[in-house]
Formats: C-alpha cells, structure tokens, sequence
C-alpha cells in the first residue's frame, strides 16, 4: 500500500469495509466528499487497485461495482461463526497453492497510517535512550513476552512468578518443571534472536527450526519438520500429514514472506503460516511468535509482547486462519499487539 496516493487508499477504504460490493457511482460519492476527483480518474484509481490485486470488478457497464479480489481479509463475524460447534462449520478446501497465491498478491495492510506515524514517533524516541534505560526496557520487554506467550499455551505461571524465575533464576511452587522451562526457553531463544538479527532480514528454513529447537529444548518436542500427522483442537482441520509436501509448503510460505517488502506484513504472514502448515509436532504458536518478532526487530520494528492480547481471541483468529484462509481477524488481533507495544516499550 505504500506505492499507493492517499486517495487511491482512501476508494480502497470505502471497498474493503463495505459489506456488498460498491457500485462506481456510490464510489464517485463518497470519494468526491473528501478529494476534488473526476469520474476518468477514478476509473484510472480503479484500474490500479484492481491491476494491484487488491479489488476486482463486478458486472458491466454502468452496473459495475468493486469487492475484494480475495477473501483473505474479507470480515468474519467470530459470535456467530463460533456458535456453530466445529463439526457444524464448514472448511474451506483449496489447495495451498492458491492460498500462497493470495498471499503474495495481495496488500495485507491497508490504512495503517496512524500505526506507521506512531512508529517513527517511536523510532525517534529510543534513537537516543540511555543505555541503562534500554537494558531495563529490554528486561521488561523480555519478560512480558515469555509470561505472555507461554500463558497462550496454557502456561499457569503468574506474571510475578514469571519475574522471579527469570530474574533469579527462582521456580514457583505447585507448577510443572514443564512450564519453567517454556518461560526460560522464550527468554534464551529472544536472545538468540537479538544476537543474530542480521539473519532475519531474509527469511530462511533454517533459522525456523533453530527458534523451534530453542524454544522447546529440554521438552521431549521433536526439534525438526514433523514426519506423521498432527491434529488441532476445538477443528477438524487437518494440517498437511506428508513431510516433503510439509516442507515444500513451508518454502513456498518463506518465499511468499521474502517477496514482500514491508516487514509488518512479511512478519505477519511469517507466524500465519507458521500456525497454518503446524510444521512441528508441537511448539508451533511459539515459534510462530518469536519469527514473527525476530522480523520485526531486523528490520528497526518493535518486537510484539502479546500482553494486551486475549487469548480467547487468539484462538479464535487462529481457527478462523485454519478453516476459513481468513486473515481478518489475525490481522487485526497482530497489529493491536504492534500497536500496544509500540505504546508501551522503549526498546
């Protein structure tokens, strides 16, 4: 979206949050209320957006409207999709060829101009701060994320406790050895991480597997692309069960993420697909997580903590990925999480 005017954003605004497709007349309207537009360059706006990929049109000739040209961010209401029991909710089928194609066609960040204005407000900020102060921010940062990640996971450690234990090395009582070293394991992949941001620029498999190996080190996880089948809670989706198609999908996901230029949307796609193709026999939502924050941070983007994050929303926008190819509700559940970081940390 940034090749694009701010009133070719603005007609892709009004299309996207519509409910229907827009007919052109109804577009000139509402356009017209805010820029000085004539009807030959609204039609060139709209040759744009739709040889983009990002609208397509609707019928002929004066009935002509606009829509989304894909439904990877086609609004979902999650109260009454999920009010269906999971046998009740239809999959959608495709291959994932298709969905790849989607993907690398398509803007996934449409209107986040106040999101970007809050980042280089926030880039300038930090530019400048004390070392002391960043290595507390840092200490801060780090120990949110691995409360708040391995909560998500069903974690049971309290933000306190988690405190304590990565502080000084201090496990809590009536918890798992489990569940200490989920949280010690995010803290030493994060590090990992920060140490090696130079290799995240451009994503590769490698480095996937080795968050994946640091994060559920000491688990009895196996700590490469899994061999047999995997099932998901609360769906009936069913992940790809053939590990050479497994890891074909996988490259196809990292190129898609490659091509993008834009390191919000290379992040997002990268744990959306992660979580998608559950490459691992388990770990799979942490790894998704940590790549997504190790892109960030390479490319000058604070990393994600996840603190403000509900994690029945969580799941939610995740089934809605699995069953239905929808990034809507993932999306926006990312770049809240972006947005509450970017407010909250100096890092």
């Amino acid at each position: 979206m940034d090749k694009l005017t701010t009133r070719q954003r603005a007609i892709y605004d009004i299309i996207i949050k519509a409910p229907a497709p827009v007919p052109t007349n109804e577009i000139e309207k509402r356009v017209s209320a805010t820029y000085d537009i004539s009807r030959d360059t609204l039609l060139r706006d709209l040759k744009i957006l739709t040889s983009k990929g990002l609208i397509k049109a609707v019928g002929l000739g004066p009935a002509t409207a606009y829509c989304l040209d894909s439904t990877l961010l086609e609004p979902i209401d999650p109260e009454s999709y999920f009010s269906l029991n999971q046998d009740e909710r239809k999959l959608i089928i495709e291959p994932n060829s298709e969905l790849f194609d989607k993907l690398e066609r398509t803007d996934l960040l449409p209107s986040i101009s106040g999101l970007n204005k809050k980042l280089r407000e926030y880039r300038k900020k930090v530019a400048n701060l004390p070392i002391d102060l960043h290595k507390r921010e840092l200490e801060r940062f780090t120990i949110d994320f691995a409360w708040k990640s391995s909560a998500i996971e069903g974690n049971t450690y309290s933000h306190i406790e988690t405190e304590t234990l990565l502080k000084f090395r201090q496990k809590a009582e009536g918890h798992s050895e489990a569940e200490a070293i989920m949280i010690i394991n995010h803290k030493a992949t994060f590090d990992m991480v920060r140490e090696n941001l130079a290799n995240f620029k451009v994503l590769n498999l490698a480095d996937v597997i080795d968050i994946h190996k640091s994060l559920t080190m000491g688990l009895n996880i196996q700590p490469d692309i899994r061999r047999h089948g995997v099932r998901v809670g609360g769906t009936n989706y069913l992940p790809i069960d053939n590990p050479f198609s497994l890891r074909e999908n996988l490259f196809r996901a990292i190129e898609v993420v490659n091509k993008k230029t834009n390191p919000i949307e290379k992040a997002l796609i990268a744990s959306a697909m992660i979580i998608y193709l559950q490459p691992f026999n388990d770990g799979n939502k942490r790894t998704a997580r940590m790549v997504a924050n190790a892109i960030l941070m390479a490319h000058n983007v604070t990393p994600i903590s996840y603190r403000n994050t509900d994690d029945g929303l969580y799941k939610k926008a995740v089934l809605l990925l699995d069953e239905q190819h929808s990034l809507f509700l993932y999306r926006k559940m990312f770049l809240d999480s972006l947005e509450f970081s970017v407010e909250n940390y100096e890092i």
